[in-house]
């Protein structure tokens, strides 16, 4: 029985940092996070001039002062950075369903397009080549925007995790081998890939298993294969580290 999982694959990048060489600054505190089940309720606000104890509004049997999300953002500015930074994903990436995006900056950070940190999180990309990732998590520094043209100018190291559905790549190596694979199945067994499919051989379909390690090479995934049998027949390791080279 094939063991349903998820793929994960962690890489690091690095972009062209700003031109402009400044000290590191000091850390600054995370802009407030909502929860995705509290984007539709009022977020309370906290006055310059708190009333005085037994005066608050609640006390007397009314609403608090209060500001929805979507006016926070567009008075703070979040969601234009929203929209330049999922139009660019989309377009250097891919479309997602849906992106989320947590801004880590100062109202003046903010103003001037020079983010220090962004967390971006993306669910069923839609790559170029059919494949499908089912998430992604992006972490990016020193983000550079240009708000006039829409676009990221500049950013510094990016660090990102994406996660594959078993079946999604199975369908995605189906629909590349253009007929000459079927049934194709993948699963993670401790630290293998384990691969088993039909391969058309003629006028027959021979059953194949493979079990290989994977890693990263270049800016694709690698295998190696550890064991491979063919119809119930094992393949030697000497024949297998010849078709491998």
């Amino acid at each position: 029985m094939i063991r349903q999982t998820v793929f994960v694959l962690a890489v690091a990048l690095s972009c062209p940092a700003i031109a402009q060489d400044t000290e590191q600054a000091p850390q600054r505190e995370q802009t407030p996070q909502v929860d995705q089940a509290q984007q539709g309720a009022p977020q309370h606000i906290q006055t310059e001039n708190p009333p005085e104890v037994g005066d608050h509004p609640e006390a007397r049997g009314q609403d608090s002062p209060s500001i929805s999300v979507a006016n926070r953002k567009e008075s703070d500015g979040t969601r234009q950075i929203e929209v330049i930074v999922e139009g660019e994903l989309s377009r250097r990436i891919a479309k997602a369903d849906r992106w989320e995006l947590t801004v880590t900056a100062t109202p003046e950070d903010r103003a001037a397009g020079l983010l220090p940190k962004i967390d971006v999180h993306g669910w069923n990309l839609s790559l170029p080549d059919g494949q499908v990732l089912a998430e992604v998590e992006l972490t990016a520094e020193n983000v550079g925007l240009d708000f006039e043209q829409g676009i990221i100018t500049s950013c510094g190291d990016v660090h990102a995790l994406f996660r594959l559905r078993p079946n999604d790549l199975a369908s995605f190596v189906e629909k590349r081998a253009k007929g000459k694979l079927r049934n194709v199945r993948f699963a993670i067994v401790g630290d293998q890939l384990d691969e088993r499919f039909k391969m058309h051989a003629g006028s027959f379909w021979l059953k194949v298993h493979r079990v290989a390690m994977s890693h990263p090479d270049g800016s694709t995934v690698s295998t190696h294969a550890r064991k491979v049998s063919v119809a119930g027949i094992r393949i030697p390791k000497n024949v297998l580290r010849r078709i491998e080279r």
